[in-house]
């Protein structure tokens, strides 16, 4: 008793200073970036801002041209970001994004963009909790200016070639026309004009799918759903219409139709990881632990390289009172991908300490996985202020102590720092 009435006096203490015992739900993005060729550039530095907020977090590519940044927190709602890079003699012509939320499944279809010469790299959404992977492509700055150069001079030539002739304009296809568009970065503007390639050839699997994706990635998912069933009905023998159509369900909210199109697609693809990646996402998020886990286990069972199915599949274990097994998975994520184990382990302490209903045992869990961060990685700041909070809850004041003097050796700085030291001298 004495020790429940302990710990709820401190958490009196904590709400006075006005501090937030949640952990925050961080985030982390990862990729790459190479030339045309595929050749890795090594030291381009990447920004990432929320839109809405004010911190940055910075990464920069190794030899083999990979960056990841990891614990970025977004303070807002808004999951989109605004990127900056800065790769001197270079300029990006291309990203390619891929969004996975909490649970590791996919955020909508992932997209390939063109970027325009001197245009800002497009925002990105990147999910609280989620992971989202961006490769990009970049050319030489000399050869794209160049190339820019050289257009210009033609078309001036052709302007002057025709000055006061009457020239009819050729017929352009509007399938080419549209594609050129698109590439270019208009996609909206290419809308109609791939209405019309439709129209022109209405049996054409690729035009629909084409179509679908530009509705898709424009917002406009109603118009998109029909050209993505449409993709399926003509070519039903390839996986990306599938896949397209469950995206648009998705986007659409139609759960339903979501599922049962990813169903009626594992039967002709019953090895394909990213159907299954879907339906375990989709079943994790309406709460049926258990179809979720066997999807998993189906993914680890074909590709058991595949970290991300290793991390949903731990912290389901977890969920279900599977410890031992949530453990031999953890430490299969350890072992693949050494480097991302203690951002892993954040999250799985912060997604126990944000849950609405948490419980004494989502506190321990929280605690272990902070307490398994600092063993990886000792200058973990968000981990041991969190280890400290969680602590503080079961009445572990000196434990709370050790690791919040610890916080603030590590960032003296903090914006938090005049609470903490509030705090800290309540606990001594």
């Amino acid at each position: 008793m004495r020790l429940r009435t302990l710990g709820t006096c401190l958490l009196f203490a904590v709400a006075a200073t006005g501090l937030v015992l949640a952990a925050p739900a961080t985030s982390d993005v990862r990729g790459t970036a190479v030339d045309k060729n595929g050749q890795p550039i090594e030291d381009v530095v990447l920004r990432f801002q929320p839109v809405a907020g004010e911190t940055s977090y910075e990464g920069k590519t190794n030899k083999k041209g990979k960056f990841w940044v990891a614990g970025m927190f977004n303070p807002t709602p808004d999951d989109q970001w605004k990127v900056e890079v800065v790769a001197p003699g270079w300029l990006p012509v291309s990203l390619s994004v891929e969004v996975r939320n909490v649970n590791r499944g996919l955020a909508g279809e992932p997209y390939t963009m063109t970027i325009k010469p001197g245009a800002a790299v497009p925002r990105v959404t990147i999910r609280p909790l989620g992971t989202t992977t961006i490769d990009l492509t970049f050319a030489p700055e000399a050869e794209v200016l160049a190339e820019q150069k050289a257009a210009a001079e033609a078309a001036a030539a052709a302007a002057a070639a025709a000055a006061g002739i009457t020239v009819p304009t050729p017929q352009q296809d509007p399938w080419n026309e549209a594609l050129s568009m698109a590439a270019a970065g208009d996609t909206a503007g290419s809308i109609p004009l791939f209405q019309k390639a439709v129209e022109d050839k209405p049996d054409d699997a690729e035009r629909h799918r084409t179509l679908a994706k530009v509705l898709y990635q424009n917002g406009e998912v109603e118009r998109a759903v029909p050209e993505a069933v449409r993709a399926v009905e003509l070519e039903p023998e390839r996986l990306e219409n599938r896949l397209l159509l469950v995206s648009c369900y998705l986007a659409q909210s139609d759960r339903a139709a979501a599922k049962q199109a990813l169903e009626t697609a594992s039967v002709q693809f019953p090895t394909q990881t990213r159907l299954l990646h879907q339906s375990a996402s989709l079943a994790a998020e309406d709460g049926d632990t258990a179809a979720a886990i066997v999807a998993y286990q189906s993914i680890t069972a074909i590709d058991p390289q595949d970290a991300e199915a290793w991390v949903s599949l731990a912290d389901l274990y977890a969920r279900s009172g599977q410890s031992a097994q949530s453990e031999a998975a953890f430490e299969k994520v350890v072992t693949l991908d050494p480097a991302r184990a203690p951002q892993v382990f954040y999250n799985i302490g912060a997604l126990a300490l944000n849950k609405p209903d948490r419980t004494n045992a989502d506190v321990q869990k929280a605690i272990s996985a902070f307490q398994r961060v600092i063993e990886l990685k000792p200058d973990h700041v968000q981990a041991h202020k969190q280890l400290g909070f969680a602590l503080l809850g079961t009445g572990d004041r000196a434990g709370a102590k050790v690791e919040l003097e610890q916080y603030l050796r590590l960032t003296p700085n903090a914006p938090d720092a005049a609470q903490i030291q509030t705090l800290l001298r309540t606990l001594k």
